[in-house]
């Protein structure tokens, strides 16, 4: 990553590295946010929920340059553990990282915070509408993908005055910020783009659809959709059908900023931004 160097630091004779060093000439600020965030999650964080996150142990701003030592953690990040498996084991690892992800998100919210609002114009633009403004700005979109999206914002507006719980957000959960064992034990590590107040999911999402890239992963059915939202309604204290409402949404609202955040859908082999879209798998009809 440019202005920015991670040192493992291992002592005399070890396997496993007991500290990790992030030096940054550039993005400073990014690096101060992740120490900042990972300090106050580490006092948040419920006993077995600290385990799940790096402790930080010291941030020293050196003038032209920053440093941010943490602890390390075990497990592999999962592209290592995709790329050493087999083809046919890949499948099944995705869906035990996923299952395993479903159930620390749920933690994850009753550790920081869960806040319920009712979704103003301003927010529906916030959380809905500017995403897709984005996208249309940043990549030259065919009629068809234009009214795709006209039909996507419509149903978006149409939650407005809906009651929806905002939650945190890790802001860039992709298989590499994930360490896992290959089993139900998960480690999320790279906090910088955190978010206290954000859509529930979305992380979720976003994650499935990066790490499915290319995996020709089964689109998400109806019925993956309604089993999130009757999974999460309790904890998050939310009638079950104003969270499908939205979670119907997610999948490609979460591809679409997936898109304007990575330049990979500019790739000259793509022939539209909209053909990335339904290459990851994900269903993207709002309408049924």
């Amino acid at each position: 990553e440019a202005g920015k160097v991670t040192l493992l630091v291992f002592s005399p004779g070890a396997t496993q590295p007991f500290c990790i060093v992030k030096i940054a000439t550039s993005g400073k600020a990014l690096l101060a946010n992740e120490f900042q965030t990972q300090h106050k999650l580490w006092t948040m964080f419920s006993t077995p929920q600290q385990n799940t996150i790096a402790k930080p142990l010291l941030f020293e701003d050196l003038g032209h340059s920053s440093m941010y030592v943490e602890q390390a953690l075990g497990g592999y990040p999962l592209p290592q553990l995709l790329q050493r498996s087999w083809p046919w084991q890949r499948q099944q690892l995705i869906a035990n990282v996923t299952g395993a992800l479903e159930h620390w998100l749920l933690q994850f919210y009753q550790d920081v915070g869960v806040h319920k609002v009712d979704l103003t114009d301003e927010m529906l633009t916030r959380y809905f509408l500017e995403p897709i403004r984005a996208f249309r700005n940043k990549f030259a979109l065919t009629p068809q993908e234009q009214n795709h999206l006209d039909a996507l914002a419509n149903s978006c507006r149409t939650l407005k005055g809906a009651t929806i719980p905002l939650v945190p957000l890790h802001g860039d959960l992709w298989g590499g910020s994930v360490l896992t064992d290959g089993c139900e034990q998960i480690q999320v590590i790279d906090w910088e783009y955190f978010a206290p107040q954000e859509l529930p999911l979305l992380d979720w999402f976003t994650f499935r659809a990066n790490t499915g890239q290319g995996l020709k992963l089964s689109p998400l059915s109806t019925g993956t959709i309604q089993r999130l939202a009757d999974r999460f309604a309790a904890s998050l204290d939310t009638d079950a059908q104003t969270l499908l409402s939205l979670f119907r949404l997610l999948p490609a609202l979460a591809l679409i900023v997936l898109a304007v955040r990575h330049p990979i859908a500019e790739d000259a082999a793509v022939p539209s931004a909209w053909a990335l879209l339904f290459k990851q798998q994900v269903v993207l009809d709002t309408t049924g």
